[in-house]
């Protein structure tokens, strides 16, 4: 800056009125430059911390630590169940593996066979055609089997819960066919 005379600029302080302050105008050159101070400074715990060995602070490999103990927990209790023998009935433990095997499934209706209808059209005002599946009302349902003596939970459509009502389990089973003994 070439001006020699001094600028002024006006400051509030507090809740006083407002004060007008002078200072000489300094060009940029004038100021001697610095390394910006970090934003956080680092107190002596936080600077020990870093110091360490390898690159790794304190607290980096405090965390690797206890992952490797939990890693290790988990092997030894795998490891362990591995060798207990639990007592299992035969009845059950085919039950819970058709159960288990039947994750991802297909939206069909497990008595009457129903299936999507995938050729559907929505026709809309200007008459144009979008292709949209038209899926099957289903609902995962637990049925009393009288023969079986047990329940029997099956995903049924909303149809075939109507039947079921109307006929019974056995005889709705019977119609379509279906092992009732596989759910």
């Amino acid at each position: 800056c070439t001006c020699d005379e001094a600028d002024s600029y006006s400051l509030v302080v507090g809740t006083s009125a407002r004060e007008t302050l002078t200072r000489p105008c300094r060009s940029r050159r004038d100021i001697p430059f610095r390394t910006p101070r970090p934003r956080f400074p680092r107190s002596g715990v936080a600077s020990r911390l870093e110091s360490t060995s390898f690159g790794l602070s304190l607290k980096m490999k405090f965390t690797l630590v206890l992952l490797a103990l939990a890693a290790l927990a988990t092997q030894t209790l795998a490891f362990r169940s591995a060798f207990v023998a639990a007592p299992v009935s035969s009845a059950s433990s085919a039950r819970m593996t058709t159960r288990g095997n039947l994750v991802m499934r297909a939206r069909n209706c497990d008595l009457t066979g129903k299936r999507p209808n995938r050729d559907a059209m929505v026709v809309t005002f200007s008459h144009k055609r979008n292709k949209t599946v038209q899926y099957v009302n289903l609902q995962n349902r637990r049925f009393w089997w009288e023969e079986g003596s047990r329940y029997v939970r099956m995903r049924v459509s909303t149809k075939a819960i109507k039947t079921i009502k109307k006929y019974g389990l056995e005889e709705s089973a019977k119609k379509y066919g279906v092992d009732l003994s596989k759910f």
